[in-house]
């Protein structure tokens, strides 16, 4: 059976959206930035090359600086570990990281409000049982940023890089921002 556009409105409207987020512990991109190393088995500063980030309004600057800060020493890297007879890594991570970084840019550059009263009312009422507090507790305000880093890269590595995270360690240099 076909509905109407109309009637698919008035559906949608009747769904509650649950926009899991804080404005009590919100967390900015520069604070986000520099959590980030902590998700690294392995301290950023054992790397030879250190990262930094910058954040810009244009595709055409972020293409340039890539190419400046990322291409050119990855392939440098690269070339120095053919000469010696490793395997090259270095341009392979920049292209996974130029990847994630031009699928966040839309959502890093600009700002975003969204209302979580859902969430609120579902938390207070979640609280009326034992059991909430100790298994089920999501409320973002109790969340410690840098043990979420902790666990956060590796997570990402793990998942959409399909890496094994038992070899962090040897990896930490080829992700450097």
């Amino acid at each position: 059976m076909f509905f109407s556009y109309q009637h698919r409105i008035q559906n949608c409207s009747r769904i509650p959206i649950y926009n899991y987020i804080s404005h009590e512990n919100n967390i900015s991109w520069g604070k986000y930035m520099s959590l980030v190393p902590l998700g690294f088995h392995m301290p950023l500063q054992k790397s030879i090359w250190y990262y930094s980030y910058f954040i810009v309004p244009y595709e055409y600057l972020f293409r340039l600086l890539n190419f400046i800060y990322h291409t050119l020493p990855a392939c440098l890297m690269d070339f120095l570990y053919l000469l010696i007879g490793k395997k090259m890594v270095y341009r392979k991570a920049y292209r996974k990281t130029e990847k994630v970084l031009l699928r966040m840019a839309y959502f890093g550059t600009r700002e975003w409000n969204f209302g979580n009263e859902n969430v609120r009312r579902l938390i207070e009422e979640s609280k009326k049982f034992e059991f909430s507090n100790e298994n089920m507790d999501f409320d973002l305000n109790n969340i410690v940023w840098e043990e979420y880093f902790r666990n956060y890269i590796p997570g990402i590595k793990r998942h959409f890089f399909k890496e094994n995270c038992d070899d962090a360690e040897n990896l930490v240099a080829t992700y450097q921002w």
